[in-house]
């Protein structure tokens, strides 16, 4: 859970600046970051509408749990509550990813 906690900061980090992070991607080359946010992306398009719009709200445009509790008319204790299920969600999609590469089977 902590190295998904981490890895979307680090998105969010990356959304917050991509405009800096597309003009250095020519000079310097592509950070691993492009990546790791096309993998999440790709799988928060599965998600639940709801968990899908949190992302979007919080690592892809960088609201803060409260702005975006304000934003969809939800109180903060549930956006609490979303976010939760949305690391509990983005956990299994990995492990089961993990475990279909290491298995060799792929979508």
């Amino acid at each position: 859970m902590n190295k998904i906690r981490k890895e979307l900061r680090e998105i969010r980090y990356y959304y917050q600046r991509k405009e800096i992070f597309d003009e250095a991607n020519g000079k310097i080359g592509e950070n691993r970051i492009i990546h790791t946010a096309t993998r999440y992306n790709r799988i928060m398009c599965k998600a639940l509408p709801q968990l899908y719009d949190l992302y979007n709200g919080l690592y892809v445009r960088g609201m803060t749990q409260y702005a975006y509790a304000e934003e969809v008319a939800y109180t903060p204790e549930y956006v609490q509550i979303l976010h939760k299920q949305l690391l509990i969600y983005l956990k299994k999609e990995i492990e089961e990813e993990n475990f279909t590469k290491r298995a060799g089977v792929y979508p």
